[in-house]
């Protein structure tokens, strides 16, 4: 399995398995199989889910909280904001295949009887 990540775009639709995370999620499925939402849909039905005030929700994932940070190899602690910024991403199972052919290639149909016209093409080379 490729494990690469891409973060989805605003309209794109994810689809979840109603039984194992409908209930978890808090989200019907009006009797379906699947939960559809878009990305944007999905990350609120996650801060919902959250067990946080309104008030303190809205700030960590807008404006942000009032902090301080540490970082490594700095000697002071730098005053500051911090706030969540979630993406959706997505990893398919199966890489998806470009059926593009290389522009110096010309495409060759596929056919059964490719092996006898290479084994010809052989023979008449050989002549």
């Amino acid at each position: 399995m490729d494990t690469k990540f891409e973060q989805l775009g605003q309209d794109d639709i994810l689809s979840l398995h109603a039984p194992t995370y409908g209930r978890e999620f808090n989200v019907s499925s009006n009797n379906f199989a699947s939960i559809y939402l878009k990305s944007p849909e999905f990350i609120e039905v996650i801060k919902r889910r959250l067990s946080i005030g309104e008030g303190i929700k809205n700030s960590l994932f807008a404006n942000g909280l009032d902090s301080e940070v540490l970082r490594v190899g700095k000697k002071a602690w730098q005053k500051g904001k911090v706030r969540i910024n979630v993406s959706v991403e997505f990893c398919p199972d199966e890489p998806e295949i470009d059926e593009t052919a290389p522009s110096n290639e010309i495409p060759q149909p596929e056919s059964p009887l490719d092996d006898i016209r290479q084994m010809m093409n052989q023979e008449n080379q050989q002549l």
